[in-house]
């Protein structure tokens, strides 16, 4: 039982069913030079196509346990069985994306360290299109997202936009044919980078979010116009942003920037959630963490009036009510 309070570092890895989860668990795991040292544990939640080599992985210090299924054993009672019975120094668990609350039901010693989340190309404009929350859900929280299965990389170009906004810590790779990886999208800029000043407009703000976002660096100094809507953080600062809608009214996320200067600012009469066109200078800083951020220095603003107030994946969504 001291083995139970133990921390056992865990992998998720997750997707869903055949987008090929067990075999980059199986790859990893017979690729030595990860881990020359202690015992994997694979935690199984779905029985898809591919199957694990089991005398393969043993070779590799390697255990596969399967849950049964629903109803078959209380799901903290099947991790801690079977951690009892293997002893791990790892845990790697194929996740099942449509089991509600499966990570709810890890014991605390499984402490995840990691999650991988993989899509398969040939399934990915259905389940974009009809399970679009539980792709989300997916990609949610995910250190690495892999797209296999896509013949070409430009087949991802229409996707290059909102997934990154599902997850902002992200990163997002093409697995070619080959097995090599590459960045899966490149930042298509819907305005010229090369204006004085830079004119975002509203169908432009999702491109301009994610391109200064990656590199600030590469704004630095430049000057912005756009609008965008203020929320007073707290007495001394404020940020400047846009709501996007990443799958429905209740995935709604507002990327903003810091904006410096408020006290150059005549705010009176400016109440919260407010919308303005700014005419502002790009800085690049860091934030709590010394990650390199973009910032808004403001030149000048005036109070205006937008009718489309959210953005979504395919353009500007109408607020309802």
């Amino acid at each position: 039982m001291l083995f139970m309070m133990t921390e056992i570092k865990s992998f998720l890895v997750s997707g869903f069913m055949d987008a090929g989860k067990t075999k980059y668990i199986q790859d990893t795991i017979c690729q030595g030079f990860f881990h020359k040292r202690g015992s994997t544990l694979i935690l199984s939640f779905e029985d898809g196509e591919a199957a694990y080599d089991i005398e393969k992985l043993r070779e590799f210090r390697t255990e596969v346990v399967f849950y049964q299924g629903k109803g078959s054993e209380d799901l903290t009672a099947f991790c801690l069985s079977a951690i009892e019975a293997c002893q791990p120094d790892r845990i790697y668990i194929e996740d099942n994306i449509l089991m509600e609350n499966l990570h709810d039901s890890f014991p605390p010693c499984m402490r995840i360290v990691s999650k991988t989340t993989l899509i398969d190309g040939t399934t990915l404009p259905v389940y974009f299109n009809n399970m679009r929350q539980i792709m989300q859900n997916s990609v949610k929280n995910a250190d690495l997202v892999i797209f296999n299965r896509v013949p070409e990389k430009d087949l991802l170009k229409p996707y290059g936009s909102i997934f990154p906004v599902m997850e902002r810590n992200a990163a997002f790779l093409w697995e070619s044919s080959m097995g090599y990886h590459e960045k899966a999208f490149g930042n298509i800029l819907t305005y010229d980078l090369s204006a004085d000043p830079i004119v975002i407009g509203d169908e432009d703000y999702l491109s301009f979010f994610l391109d200064i976002t990656e590199d600030p660096d590469k704004y630095d100094g430049k000057e912005v116009d756009l609008v965008v809507q203020i929320r007073y953080e707290d007495a001394d600062s404020l940020r400047v942003g846009r709501t996007v809608m990443t799958c429905c009214m209740a995935d709604l996320s507002f990327l903003s920037f810091v904006c410096l200067g408020k006290e150059k600012m005549d705010l009176a009469g400016v109440s919260d959630y407010s919308w303005i066109r700014l005419h502002a200078t790009c800085k690049s800083g860091v934030d709590e963490y010394r990650r390199k951020i973009a910032i808004l220095d403001p030149l000048s603003f005036a109070p205006t009036r937008v009718d489309q107030q959210i953005i979504g994946f395919s353009g500007i969504t109408p607020t309802s009510g």
